[in-house]
């Protein structure tokens, strides 16, 4: 997940993206992680004007399954972040 974040600073969408939905297709990923790589995921899918594929990423029934069992201070973090971005 911070290879995506950090390669999303350094202004490289596509290889964020491949490191996220790299991570997203690992089996033993915990639900945090898959989290925060669905927000890079769309973050880089908007940087690359792939708008509709962002969504894919933020759908919030999936999101919300993905941090339901995470603490509370986590899940505020990820749904500040993903409203961020889907505004």
């Amino acid at each position: 997940v911070l290879q995506s974040y950090v390669l999303l600073h350094l202004q490289d969408p596509l290889s964020a993206l491949l490191s996220a939905n790299e991570l997203l297709t690992q089996p033993e990923v915990s639900n945090s992680h898959k989290a925060w790589a669905h927000i890079y995921a769309a973050e880089a899918l908007i940087n690359l004007d792939r708008i509709t594929d962002a969504v894919e990423h933020l759908h919030p029934p999936m999101i919300h399954d993905l941090v339901s069992v995470l603490p509370s201070q986590v899940r505020d973090m990820i749904a500040v972040s993903v409203w961020a971005k889907a505004a």
